[in-house]
């Protein structure tokens, strides 16, 4: 048996990129050496202002409380404040890297912006060009609307937001498919779908120890869940893994979005009802705090949280 010296696991904060681009490791292959990384979320200059101040709010009482525990108990304060300076601060460098670069990464328009380019007959027009080539592959998605918006003069950013976020990040960024995502949800769950069994709570327990390695960076990057796919609902891999598929029962809850909560929890309209599949994690009973929780692709997400995957 080998050891390699390179290991990585799911929910590591990932540096190394030649793009520069701040990323979680998603997915990570037999040999410990190869998978894929997460970018940061797209933000509008507007919402990642307020998601850094709510985050630093949160971080600056979690500290004052910290202290005040740790005076309580007596444990040196000299020591804790040393080795807190040694790891980077309270904040930590994963924190500070991303802010860093989200703070210099060109801001996105505004959503009402997006939300009428959504709306538009064009739209529509679009997506029905690309479906019929549309597949579970990434990659394969991302090249096909680069090139459709190059060969029909296509507003990128107004259209498919996603996909000009990934181009923007640099080589080998794209925006995940369904067969990627899949590869994601492997971490939690054996199966997709309502009717595939395991325990909740196990699940839950895996999420939290796998976000908790994102330190206080977290508030930059889907918690794994509700990830937009470059997969669409009349795909020829929709077809075949209708299992693997559901809907939202409710849009009651906000499921964790935080400040994108109201743009990115809208049901499909009749307009986009041929739009992209999410990754959620699900549960069946939205009212009630117990309920069956699963993973599937949600087929009525107007559209995920976008960011972009590339291998390593």
């Amino acid at each position: 048996m080998s050891v390699t010296a390179n290991a990585w696991e799911v929910g590591d904060f990932y540096t190394n990129d030649p793009t520069g681009v701040p990323a979680v490791v998603v997915y990570v292959d037999e040999s410990g050496e190869h998978g894929l990384i997460m970018s940061p979320m797209l933000f509008s200059e507007k919402e990642l202002a307020a998601t850094i101040k709510q985050k630093e709010s949160s971080m600056k009482y979690a500290e004052k409380m910290g202290a005040k525990y740790a005076a309580k108990a007596g444990v040196d304060m000299e020591a804790l404040q040393q080795a807190q300076q040694m790891a980077g601060g309270f904040q930590g460098p994963q924190y500070t890297t991303t802010v860093e670069f989200l703070q210099q990464f060109p801001s996105f328009s505004d959503w009402k912006t997006h939300d009428k380019g959504h709306k538009a007959k064009t739209f529509k027009t679009y997506i029905d060009d690309l479906a019929a080539g549309n597949t579970e592959y990434g990659e394969q998605n991302t090249k096909a609307v680069f090139d459709y918006c190059a060969a029909n003069g296509v507003d990128m950013e107004l259209y498919f937001p996603a996909f000009s976020y990934a181009s923007r990040l640099g080589e080998g960024w794209f925006v995940p498919g369904n067969d990627e995502l899949e590869l994601v949800s492997k971490t939690f769950v054996e199966s997709l779908g309502e009717k595939a069994k395991f325990k909740g709570s196990e699940v839950d327990a895996k999420r939290r120890a796998v976000i908790a390695k994102m330190g206080n960076a977290d508030a930059f990057f889907p918690h794994f869940d509700a990830i937009g796919s470059s997969t669409m609902l009349k795909s020829s891999w929709a077809e075949n893994n209708k299992e693997k598929t559901s809907k939202i029962v409710s849009t009651g809850q906000g499921f964790g979005l935080g400040v994108l909560g109201q743009a990115l929890m809208a049901t499909v309209t009749a307009s986009l009802k041929d739009t992209y599949y999410s990754l959620l994690y699900m549960q069946k009973e939205v009212d009630k705090m117990t309920g069956k929780k699963y993973y599937a692709f949600c087929t009525n997400l107007e559209t995920g949280r976008i960011v972009a995957f590339k291998r390593f």
